[in-house]
């Protein structure tokens, strides 16, 4: 007999295709497996030809398990032996099965080919042959051999066996996925023998075959004949789900479950269960089958199908954040592509969900380059970056894609985000050209209707009406009904279109056909008003009106009492809804009055006070609500009138009322969904009436009834500013709001004290509020000021190190607050005094880099060549100079560069350098004399007399003249003049050190001078 694989652990290895249970794949291993084991059993049973094996005769013993080497051992003894001898086709037919059974398929079906040939007189025999070489054939996966050989038995086989071969030629013809001739070789076999139909071994094959052309309730025929086998069972539940009999289903997987415990049947039927409510849409009992799946199979092999459906749950119940949690670790597994692309799928939806689009563009671009990447994913990528507002962008992707491929449903979508980025860009003309591609290219589809409806929405922000009612109309007329009244707006935008050219018999018509078409479409409304507008505006006010009125009109028609009240009652409401309140009052108030044992009154009275809320006559809307609520203290709307009316006087600021009216809805309506919002408006009364002391234990009465309500953390905040209000002091404030989230009126209050701490300078005060605002609110908009203004009290207690560090994480965590700037610059200051000038001057030049135009840009650039001298790198600090005279354009500022520059190259040696930057200081600076002194020294030094004197000379006649670089200049000009024997020019020069020296020891030098020239001039 045939040896195959079980059929059971074919299912488990296939099962994996979960979704709605697409078996279209994993059922062929299944197929192949339960096919095989049937046509053995058949076979046998039929009594098909055995060998014998005739020990008497051959001497050659089989001892080895190896039945190919007993196979080499006889085939040399054989193939001595006549070919047409029975002896020796027995013994090959044995050979043959002996390997046939130990799966040594393809040996055993080159011998059976041979023997399928020989010249036998047994039909039957040869048949068996025919038979078995059909099986080897099927067993390799040769699905189109073994249906020609299977064949080939139906047509010329023994009678005997034409059933099984019609069998095995629906089963290869279903394994090459041949459903059509599947399915009529199975009609075939039970027309020809019905006896199949009851014949165990067949039930699977035959219901599978069924159940593959999704004839479920002919398939459950078979398999529910033997639901002892697990296939069966399993997908009878299979075929009772997809005929809607979820009961029958989830019996039958129960069944699966308890019947074989601890196999892999057992784990699928508990799969399918919470996957039949999944499919049910009843979340919450999938939900929990899931999870109790994952608890009980945690190694199952379904894990990820588990873990994806229960993401799937979330996202139903719009859990978007657990959807991302569970799912993320599957992104880095190899999953299936199906799955993969489902996962990402999900992923990609919560995260827009979320408002997270900037995610799925990180995780779409991670994926690689745009070339590298699937257009699904490029398509996707340009989706979010639209939703992002990022047009240019989505633009150039969408350009590149349009440029590099072709997909029938991907391009249109590409087509119309190109057209629609064009669009919010501005570009009009680009935009229609993109939609007009896609009416053109895809002629008649959803896509075509849907670039239609962009562009006629760009024709109306346009207004270009009459390219709207002849291009558009053209084209859309052209599309099938069907798709055109999937997307009614359209023909709206059409209409209006007639409407704005004056068009307006035609309007109404379209409007009439619109509100047949789409009676409760959005546009909806806006079409009746259309329609009466074009009415109107076609001398048909009345008419116009009558339609704005219509429900009434049809009630006044009918001239029955019951009917009239309807219809006055409707034509109030519909009065209300086109938000013509004053009419709807006069329609309602009528209603009362001629009808006042009417069941409606109530709702009459409500919507009367609705009305007159809406037209802001809010006190009297108070007493209709009162009035309603004290005479229908019963009636289903009383509940609502009773909070409205407390509401609204709470909007009023008649917080008195309104503590009274909240009061007696509370008493009134204990088990009211809106009693939660009355305790709260209730708190909200007294605190807006500055009665902190009533608020409080409101408020907290609302914590403790509901302590995990959204509105927890506010009433946290209103409560703690209560306290605040109430004057309760630092340490009780921290005692009550122990184990509360902090609100932003004790951030409030912490900076309030630590900036009046600051201002009075007790900057060691001020730390613990700053920093008790960065531990208990690190998130509060105060955060960065305290930050900062932390860093500020270390700075100014001299505390570098530690000021460095607190502006160095202020920097980290409010890179773009306004005091960034000064944080830099301080940050400089706090290395420099720490003797840290390497990092103090690179933090300078960052910050003149970063912030040029800062009133401390020129301070940081000065502070970069001292931070540079101060570690004697003379040549950097230099540079430094040169780069603050390039930006420098003060004059005063410049010369005083000039003057520190020269000083820096003449105290380096580079005396030539430092000439030339002393020279470029300008007469009228007033560094001048300071200057030319040096300049006079440098020569000095250097032994040029002429160019000191010189330098000395120009000093003569600028001031201020008591300068003492100028007084040190000349009185050194005038010795040198002495040396010259320039004596005349020495007395005039110590002359005007005389006069405007005020240095005391310069000013007798001079007169002594003088004194000792004019005794040499008198002789």
């Amino acid at each position: 007999m045939l040896k195959l694989n079980n059929h059971k652990t074919s299912v488990r290895k296939k099962s994996s295709h979960f979704f709605d249970i697409k078996v279209s794949q994993a059922v062929c291993v299944l197929i192949l497996a339960g096919f095989c084991s049937i046509l053995c059993s058949s076979f046998a049973d039929a009594g098909r030809f055995r060998p014998k094996r005739k020990a008497n005769k051959y001497s050659i013993s089989y001892r080895s398990n190896d039945p190919k080497s007993f196979h080499r051992a006889l085939s040399h003894y054989l193939e001595q032996q006549p070919p047409e001898h029975m002896t020796t086709i027995e013994a090959r037919a044995a050979v043959a099965e002996m390997l046939f059974q130990t799966g040594n398929y393809r040996e055993a079906a080159q011998i059976y080919l041979v023997l399928s040939e020989a010249p036998l007189a047994d039909r039957y025999r040869l048949s068996s042959f025919q038979y078995r070489l059909a099986e080897c054939y099927f067993q390799m996966t040769l699905y189109g051999e073994a249906y020609d050989q299977f064949s080939r038995i139906r047509q010329d086989g023994h009678l005997s066996l034409t059933s099984e071969a019609t069998l095995g030629m629906a089963m290869s013809a279903l394994a090459q996925g041949n459903r059509s001739s599947a399915q009529a070789h199975l009609d075939i076999l039970l027309l020809e023998k019905k006896y199949y139909k009851n014949y165990p071994r067949a039930l699977y094959p035959l219901g599978i075959m069924l159940f593959q052309n999704e004839q479920y309730k002919r398939a459950l025929g078979f398999f529910e004949k033997d639901l002892d086998d697990p296939t069966n069972l399993y997908f009878a539940g299979i075929s009772y789900r997809r005929i809607g009999n979820l009961p029958k289903a989830l019996s039958l997987f129960q069944r699966l479950t308890q019947k074989f415990p601890g196999t892999v049947w057992s784990e699928r039927g508990a799969f399918e269960v919470a996957e039949s409510y999944f499919q049910q849409q009843d979340f919450q009992l999938a939900y929990q089958s899931y999870q109790r799946w994952l608890k009980e199979y945690p190694n199952g092999t379904l894990q990820n199908e588990a873990q994806f459906r229960l993401a799937c749950t979330d996202l139903r119940r719009k859990n978007y954040k657990d959807v991302i949690t569970r799912l993320s670790p599957l992104l880095k597994y190899d999953l299936r592509p199906e799955l993969a692309e489902r996962v990402r799928h999900l992923v990609s939806e919560s995260w827009v969900e979320l408002g997270e689009i900037e995610k799925l563009v990180s995780h779409v671009r991670k994926r690689g380059r745009a070339r590298d990447r699937a257009p699904d994913e490029n398509y996707q990528l340009m989706w979010a970056l639209t939703a992002l507002n990022k047009y240019p962008d989505s633009l150039t992707l969408a350009e590149d894609s349009l440029n590099v491929f072709y997909d029938p449903e991907l391009t249109p979508k590409i087509l119309l985000i190109q057209g629609f980025s064009n669009q919010k860009e501005g570009k009009t003309a680009e935009a229609l050209a993109a939609y007009q591609t896609v009416v053109d290219r895809f002629p008649g589809s959803a896509y075509s209707a849907r670039a239609l409806h962009l562009m006629a929405l760009s024709y109306v922000r346009a207004r270009r009406w009459q390219e709207l009612v002849t291009h558009v109309y053209h084209h859309w007329a052209n599309l099938p009904d069907d798709i055109r009244f999937q997307h009614p707006d359209v023909e709206f935008w059409i209409t209006e279109g007639q409407l704005s050219l004056g068009n307006y018999k035609i309007a109404q018509r379209r409007y009439q056909e619109y509100l047949t078409a789409a009676p409760d479409q959005p546009l909806t409304p806006y079409a009746y008003l259309g329609l009466a507008v074009a009415k109107a505006q076609d001398n048909q006010l009345e008419e116009g009106l009558q339609t704005l009125q219509q429900f009434a009109a049809i009630a006044n028609q009918k001239k029955r009492r019951d009917w009239v009240a309807l219809a006055t009652l409707q034509s109030a409401n519909i009065n209300y809804n086109q938000k013509n309140y004053e009419q709807a009052i006069g329609f309602y108030k009528t209603f009362q009055k001629e009808f006042p044992q009417d069941t409606r009154v109530p709702q009459a009275m409500y919507q009367e006070a609705q009305s007159l809320y809406r037209l802001e006559y809010y006190k009297d809307s108070v007493d209709v609500w009162d009035s309603m609520a004290k005479n229908y203290p019963k009636h289903e709307l009383t509940e609502s009138a009773r909070f409205q009316a407390a509401r609204t006087l709470f909007d009023l600021g008649e917080t008195t009322a309104a503590v009274k009216a909240f009061d007696t809805f509370i008493v009134k309506h204990p088990h009211s969904d809106r009693i939660k919002e009355a305790r709260l408006q209730l708190a909200h009364a007294y605190y807006n009436a500055e009665n902190y002391k009533r608020a409080i234990p409101k408020y907290e009465e609302f914590l403790a009834l509901y302590p995990n309500s959204e509105e927890a953390v506010s009433i946290q905040d209103f409560l703690q500013m209560s306290y605040v209000k109430v004057g309760k002091t630092f340490e009780e404030l921290e005692q009550l709001t122990q184990g509360q989230k902090k609100s932003q009126a004790l951030a409030d209050l912490y900076w309030e004290k630590g900036a009046n701490e600051y201002n009075e300078k007790e900057y060691e005060s001020a730390l613990i509020y700053f920093e008790k605002i960065l531990i208990d609110f690190p998130a509060s908009s105060l955060a960065a000021q305290a930050a900062f203004y932390r860093a500020e009290s270390l700075y100014l207690m001299e505390y570098y190190d530690v000021a460095g560090a607190a502006y160095k994480n202020f920097l980290a965590q409010f890179p773009n607050d306004g005091s960034a700037s000064t944080s830099l610059f301080r940050l400089g200051v706090c290395l420099f005094n720490q003797n840290r000038f390497d990092e103090s001057a690179i933090t300078f030049e960052n910050f003149v880099q970063k912030y040029p135009d800062d009133p401390l840009a020129d301070t940081a650039a000065e502070n970069i060549p001292m931070a540079y001298a101060k570690l004697g790198k003379n040549s950097q600090s230099a540079r430094a100079y040169e780069a603050l005279l390039q930006r420098t354009q003060d004059p005063e500022r410049r010369t005083s560069l000039l003057l520190q520059l020269a000083q820096m190259k003449e105290g380096s040696g580079q005396a030539a350098q430092a000439i030339s930057y002393y020279e470029k200081i300008p007469l009228t600076a007033t560094q001048f004399p300071e200057a030319r002194y040096s300049l006079g020294v440098i020569y000095s030094r250097t032994g040029q007399m002429e160019k000191e004197i010189q330098a000395y000379e120009k000093l003569l006649g600028v001031g201020p003249k008591d300068n003492p670089y100028r007084i040190s200049a000349i009185s050194r000009l005038a010795e040198l003049y002495i040396s010259q024997g320039k004596v005349h020019k020495a007395l005039a020069v110590y002359k005007d050190v005389a006069k405007n020296a005020t240095d005391s020891t310069a000013l007798a030098n001079a007169k002594t001078r003088l004194e000792e020239l004019q005794k040499v001039l008198s002789q």
